[in-house]
C-alpha cells in the first residue's frame, strides 16, 4: 500500500502492483478492517520486436530521390519478377532518379540497374555513376529501351547512381541489383562499365541480385556477405519479460545477449560460406524469429 494504510470512517486506500513476470496469473488479498478484497493479476504479454542494428552486408542500397509509379498488373516478360510470386511493372521516376550504393571496404561489387520505357514514350536518359564529391566515374546514355535493358558496372566504395532525363516525360529505373563481390585492394570510389543486357528482361533471378536487390513497388532485399562477419539485432520487449536467443544453424552463432529481459541487444557471427547457393538461418528470440540470408560463395 502506498497510502491510506490506517484510517477511521470513510477513506481511500491506494496500492500498487509489481509487474508479473511469472508465467501464471497470481492473486493477492487486501484486508481493510475485517473486509477482504482479492485482486487477480494477469501475466505480462511478452511479445518482442527484432530489428537489425548492424549487419555484415557486402553493400547497401537506398533509393534517395524519386517518385514511384506502378502500371496495371501484367504478365509482360519485361515486368520484373517479384521477390515472392508474380511480376510487377513499376519504376522510380523523375527528372532525376538517384540511388545510393555503399560497398564494404576491401570489396568490389557487381552492380546492375534495369530500365524500361514500358509505355513507349520515346524516353532517352543518361545514367551516371558518381563518387561522393559528385565527380562522374562513368556515364552511359540509354535510348530505345522499350524492351527493357540492364546496365552493369563493377564498383568500389560509396557511389551514387543517377538517371537523368534527356528526352521524354521523365527518367525511369525499375530495379537495382547487386551481384558478385570480389576482394580488392585500394581505397576510394571507382566504377568500370561492364556492358548492357537486352535479353534477360524481367527474368532476373539467377542472373542478377545474388547479393541483394531493390525493385520498384516491391521490396528491398539484401543478403549477408559470403565472407562472413559479425552483426547485431535490437530486441524490444516489455520490462520483466525474460527471453533467450538461439540460432537454428551452425554457421550463425549467438555470441552475446543469449539471455536477456525486456529490451536488449543480441550479437552474432556468421561463418564464411563455401556454398554455391545462398543459405538462410533463423535467429529466435522468445517466440519471435528473424531470418538471415547469406550470399553464395563465388
Amino acid at each position: 500500500m502506498t497510502s491510506g494504510a490506517t484510517g477511521a470512517g470513510p477513506g481511500v486506500v491506494v496500492f500498487s502492483a509489481a509487474i508479473n513476470d511469472t508465467r501464471s496469473p497470481r492473486r493477492a488479498t487486501l484486508t481493510i478492517g475485517q473486509q477482504a478484497l482479492t485482486v487477480t493479476q494477469d501475466v505480462v504479454a511478452c511479445t518482442y520486436t527484432i530489428t537489425p542494428l548492424s549487419l555484415p552486408l557486402p553493400a547497401t542500397i537506398a533509393v534517395t530521390a524519386a517518385e514511384n509509379y506502378t502500371w496495371p498488373p501484367s504478365r509482360d516478360r519485361r515486368a520484373l519478377l517479384r521477390a515472392s510470386t508474380g511480376r510487377v511493372m513499376a519504376a522510380w521516376y523523375g527528372d532525376a532518379v538517384t540511388i545510393d550504393v555503399n560497398v564494404a571496404s576491401g570489396l568490389t561489387q557487381q552492380l546492375a540497374v534495369y530500365v524500361a520505357d514500358y509505355d513507349s514514350y520515346g524516353r532517352q536518359q543518361k545514367v551516371d555513376i558518381l563518387d561522393q564529391s559528385g565527380a562522374v566515374l562513368d556515364s552511359q546514355v540509354v535510348t530505345s529501351f522499350t524492351g527493357g535493358r540492364y546496365l552493369s558496372w563493377t564498383v568500389r566504395g560509396h557511389v551514387t547512381v543517377r538517371a537523368t532525363r534527356l528526352e521524354g516525360p521523365n527518367a525511369v529505373v525499375s530495379g537495382v541489383f547487386l551481384g558478385n563481390t570480389t576482394a580488392a585492394a585500394g581505397t576510394g570510389a571507382s566504377a568500370t562499365f561492364v556492358g548492357t543486357d537486352t535479353t534477360t528482361g524481367g527474368e532476373w533471378r539467377k542472373v542478377y541480385g545474388g547479393s541483394g536487390y531493390a525493385i520498384a513497388a516491391d521490396v528491398t532485399t539484401q543478403v549477408l556477405s559470403p565472407s562472413g562477419g559479425s552483426g547485431a539485432v535490437t530486441v524490444t520487449g516489455p520490462a520483466g519479460c525474460a527471453w533467450t536467443a538461439s540460432s537454428d544453424s551452425a554457421w550463425l552463432s549467438v555470441v552475446s545477449g543469449a539471455n536477456g529481459s525486456g529490451s536488449g541487444t543480441v550479437g552474432f557471427t556468421i561463418a564464411a560460406s563455401t556454398s554455391p547457393s545462398p543459405r538462410a538461418a533463423t535467429l529466435t528470440v522468445g517466440k519471435q524469429t528473424f531470418t538471415l540470408t547469406q550470399g553464395a560463395s563465388r
